[in-house]
């Protein structure tokens, strides 16, 4: 009886730390799109993405807004398991989506 107390917490755990493992694709866009990205056509113009999930703009150096982002396969009314979207949330309450070009 010790010991069935011994392995069912043991596979309990060993399966969550591998569904957890599975999750945490390091190529998903979730990761990828962290850090500081300009635009091509105007460098002024900046993005700068956390891992809290905020996305801030930045033009000549100064913030412009804060959104919060996720990264989804919905966009609005599309859905569409083989495209990523980035939705952006605005203080306001307005949202905005555009497709993650790969």
């Amino acid at each position: 009886m010790k010991k069935l107390f011994f392995i069912l917490p043991l596979l309990f755990f060993s399966s969550v730390i591998f569904a957890q493992t599975q999750n945490q694709n390091p190529d998903s866009s979730s990761k990828r799109i962290l850090g500081s990205w300009y635009s091509n056509t105007n460098r002024n113009a900046k993005w700068v993405f956390t891992s809290d999930g905020k996305a801030y703009n930045y033009d000549k150096n100064i913030m412009k807004v804060m959104y919060k982002y996720t990264i989804s396969h919905d966009c609005q009314d599309n859905t569409n398991d083989a495209t990523e979207y980035i939705n952006l949330r605005d203080r306001d309450g307005d949202e905005y989506c555009f497709k993650i070009m790969q």
